[in-house]
């Protein structure tokens, strides 16, 4: 699996660069992360603000084609 971008997770750009998915489109994966838990970026932390961020669990469950839980 890719690495991503943000020390949080998966950023929308990640998400569309690695596997398709662009905001706002229908995409299994915006399917599987709707409602589930994300964080927001807002650049304290990282060099840059990356906006919504998905948790690299949540998308490496969907990668693996195990449905994304919540804890």
């Amino acid at each position: 699996m890719p690495a991503p971008s943000c020390r949080y997770g998966y950023t929308s750009d990640d998400c569309e660069r690695y596997w398709g998915a662009k905001v706002g489109e229908p995409h299994p994966l915006w399917k599987q992360l709707r409602g589930q838990t994300g964080i927001i970026c807002t650049g304290k932390e990282c060099e840059v603000a990356h906006g919504p961020v998905s948790y690299v669990s949540d998308v490496q469950e969907w990668v693996e084609g195990r449905p994304v839980s919540d804890w």
